[in-house]
């Protein structure tokens, strides 16, 4: 996965949400992701002439600063509605309609509430500014007409590729070059995200890690979410000789900060609330 950080202003801006009337974004654009990583849209029914507006962009009808999607796919902009009376949580999604955005819908309620840490880290990441994350999209026929699927990696997905652009694996970190399996997931969290099996991944992949699909003997070590959970491959790893290794103990020896590692659900924190 791969992420390009822009900056760039407003405009005009008429067809949309009020949140982004001339106003300067860092835009975090996603410009590579899992083929099969997509995120809904919804409420697109109630705002069909926008949706239609939108056009797959290339040439010189571009968003400033941001590239052209792949053929047949359209520019979409996230953009977090703090003031929203109906939802503080609410994450507007507009699609590019040539000169300006346009609203097409909103995340789900329960999709907005998980991408809220992820956005309280780019906004600690860009102060003075307001935050957007900008992906593709594709329109995609719906009983009432036409919806939005957003080309969109999980939270965690996403801070896990920001977090490794910049950085390099730990030179002498014990993991590079060995086979390594997971199990659990979300017990760990990166910057306040829970950790799932996609940024795990993710991780290990970055690390040099050669990450298998099942625990076996030739399996070097078994990285664990959840210590209180009791799991086979637990039980299989102790019975073969395999290390075990806790999941925040294998992220600070890869290379994530250790201030960026905390539990999920309080179990316990490291650098994060």
């Amino acid at each position: 996965m791969g992420f390009l950080r822009r900056l760039f202003g407003g405009g005009n801006q008429e067809r949309a949400s009020p949140n982004i009337q001339e106003r300067m974004f860092a835009i975090i654009y996603v410009r590579e992701i899992r083929d099969d990583a997509t995120l809904p849209v919804v409420g697109e029914a109630y705002r069909q002439a926008n949706v239609i507006s939108a056009r797959p962009p290339g040439g010189e009808d571009l968003p400033p600063g941001l590239p052209a999607p792949p053929s047949g796919y359209f520019k979409a902009l996230l953009i977090p509605e703090p003031s929203n009376k109906f939802d503080p949580n609410a994450i507007s999604v507009c699609l590019w309609a040539g000169g300006s955005w346009a609203l097409a819908g909103y995340l789900s309620r329960e999709n907005a509430v998980a991408y809220q840490p992820l956005f309280r880290w780019l906004s600690a990441g860009n102060p003075g500014k307001d935050v957007a994350i900008a992906c593709d999209a594709a329109r995609v026929p719906e009983r009432d007409g036409v919806g939005v699927i957003l080309h969109f990696g999980t939270p965690a997905e996403c801070i896990a590729g920001l977090l490794t652009e910049d950085l390099a694996p730990s030179a002498d970190h014990p993991w590079a070059g060995k086979a390594v399996v997971f199990t659990g997931q979300a017990a760990t969290a990166i910057h306040g995200v829970p950790v799932d099996r996609h940024a795990q991944l993710m991780i290990a992949r970055w690390a040099g890690c050669d990450v298998l699909p099942r625990l076996t003997k030739k399996t070097d070590a078994l990285i664990v979410a959840d210590p209180n959970e009791l799991t086979a491959n637990l039980q299989r790893a102790k019975d073969y000789g395999v290390a075990i290794v806790q999941e925040p103990d294998f992220l600070a020896a890869v290379g994530i900060p250790s201030e960026a590692i905390g539990r999920v659900s309080g179990r316990w924190t490291r650098g994060w609330n």
